[in-house]
């Protein structure tokens, strides 16, 4: 395997110590702070928009996290595919709400999660809710989210992820109370070296791997989105150990790219 020849002891890539990796990085560092802004003001709705690829999830993950450890009730959804009936279960769920279909009682509805955000602010308490992908949802899911936003003194603040080119998806309830848009940006030429250089580092293998030749080719050809330079270094480093070479340099990276990377 690849991360025998590498001296890796996992994939470095696409793994949840690369995602907090990357969250180090500084245009998700930037995003993170408007996040934890919106959150803190308390209001009701963020958006953050990236194309494919951007980094989304990985923002919500840690989102995620950070706000756990403060102690909100957190509830965290990729959404792609969802219908309303899975949306809400999350939600009851990670907000605790009673079930007991053993007794004839049926799973938590509409009211019933009302009731505890109810409860919730009558104990000056906050759930997050982090609904990624909410553009890949079905139309009921979203139009559960916009019931969320719209309600008034709603102890819960709701940060929903889309792509750019799919906000008409979205309706219009909803993004009508949206107090934060969150734009994710590439990272830069510096930032990728440091990436891929830490996740490397993450996984096992703190020594240069990748000449800096190789950097600067792989963020060019991925422009810098983090799901593209997760697959173009990855193969990098199958290629590289398959022809067993020391370092990867940019002529394997522009030959995996040309033979092998053709989602890129």
């Amino acid at each position: 395997m690849y991360q025998r020849y590498w001296g890796l002891a996992q994939s470095p890539f696409q793994t949840p110590q690369a995602q907090q990796q990357l969250a180090a990085s500084l245009p998700l560092r930037e995003a993170q702070a408007r996040v934890e802004f919106v959150v803190a003001r308390g209001w009701p709705l963020a958006l953050v928009v990236g194309p494919p690829g951007s980094g989304k999830s990985a923002l919500l993950a840690h989102c995620a996290r950070q706000a756990a450890r403060q102690g909100l009730w957190v509830a965290s959804l990729s959404c792609a595919g969802a219908s309303e009936a899975e949306l809400l279960s999350l939600i009851t769920e990670a907000l605790k709400l009673p079930e007991d279909s053993d007794h004839g009682r049926p799973a938590p509805g509409w009211l019933d999660l009302v009731r505890r955000l109810r409860e919730l602010e009558l104990e000056s308490a906050r759930a997050l809710l982090l609904l990624d992908d909410l553009d890949e949802a079905q139309p009921d899911a979203a139009r559960l989210a916009a019931r969320l936003v719209a309600m008034p003194a709603c102890a819960c603040t709701l940060v929903v992820s889309a792509r750019p080119d799919a906000l008409s998806r979205l309706p219009e309830r909803l993004l009508e109370h949206v107090w934060l848009r969150i734009d994710l940006a590439p990272l830069s030429r510096d930032e990728t070296a440091r990436y891929v250089q830490a996740a490397l580092a993450a996984a096992g293998r703190p020594e240069v791997v990748f000449r800096d030749d190789a950097l600067r080719r792989l963020h060019e050809l991925s422009g810098g989105w983090p799901r593209k330079v997760d697959q173009l270094a990855e193969l990098s480093l199958v290629a590289g150990a398959s022809q067993q070479l020391s370092q990867i340099d940019a002529d394997t990276i522009d030959a995996v790219h040309q033979e092998l990377c053709v989602v890129l």
